[in-house]
């Protein structure tokens, strides 16, 4: 698994080149519990349709702090997203991606009609993960839900 820290748009994805012209099934990290279970959808779905998977963090960084300097260290962000991914047999990206607003982040990070899969477990009070769910439908991606009990 390797692993990668940007500014989100700060360069061109791999994707947007033609450099790697594989399947992504990108994967965006919420709770562990609920990225666990994504994970283990995006293993099967990768194993089927020969896909890669990459796993995104979204971290935001509020406006007095410079995006190079975010209030969680990288290293934490890297060490629980590597802990949740080491149970995958598979070829694999984690991409941690520094923002400001994850609307704007997530129509630079995800390619065209991009394949996601998001983790949530189902509660009335779970505004933050429908609203990464209506972000990522409403900008065209396909959206795969996996319930957690």
């Amino acid at each position: 698994m390797t692993a990668t820290t940007e500014l989100c748009g700060a360069r061109p994805r791999p994707e947007d080149a033609g450099v790697n012209p594989r399947l992504h099934v990108t994967v965006l990290s919420t709770t562990e519990r609920e990225t666990s279970a994504a994970l283990a959808a995006a293993e099967t779905l990768a194993r089927d349709l020969d896909a890669y998977i990459r796993l995104v963090a979204f971290i935001i960084v509020p406006y007095p702090l410079d995006l190079t300097q975010p209030p969680v260290p990288s290293a934490f962000t890297i060490d629980r997203n590597t802990s949740l991914a080491r149970k995958l047999d598979l070829e694999m990206q984690l991409q941690i991606c520094y923002c400001r607003d994850v609307a704007t982040a997530l129509g630079l990070c995800l390619g065209v009609r991009s394949l996601v899969i998001v983790g949530r477990k189902r509660r009335w009070w779970s505004w933050r993960e429908n609203r990464l769910m209506r972000l990522v439908r409403s900008r065209g991606h396909q959206l795969v839900i996996v319930d957690v009990v």
